[in-house]
């Protein structure tokens, strides 16, 4: 089974970066010769916000959309089959779902400070 994929890091809020990246793949791909079935993946994970500045959360169908469709219509122009497509939404599923408690378990305590500089 033909694989594709490659990595351009995490945290994208805007997919558009993405395309290029998905037309450098995929003319690779046309030139490696895929056919049949063969998998795809266009890595990189969908963001969340982390800080009320960051709002609204990015929808992750905004994210998916665009990656499915440029996929679909690049693999088209080229003459290429379509891939099975894999996505990293990430921690746009799980971001909002949960909250991080921690306990203090030892406070570590100093006579002075070093000061750097």
């Amino acid at each position: 089974m033909k694989k594709g994929c490659f990595y351009q890091g995490s945290q994208f809020r805007d997919p558009s970066p993405l395309e290029p990246a998905i037309e450098k793949a995929l003319d690779l791909a046309q030139e490696i010769g895929f056919s049949g079935e063969w998998h795809f993946w266009p890595g990189g994970g969908w963001g969340v916000a982390y800080h009320e500045d960051e709002l609204p959360q990015p929808d992750a169908r905004e994210y998916i959309r665009a990656v499915t469709g440029w996929t679909r219509e690049s693999c088209q122009r080229r003459g290429i089959d379509l891939p099975r497509l894999h996505l990293e939404p990430g921690r746009s599923l799980v971001a909002r779902a949960g909250v991080a408690v921690y306990r203090v378990g030892t406070v570590k305590k100093r006579s002075s400070r070093l000061a750097t500089g």
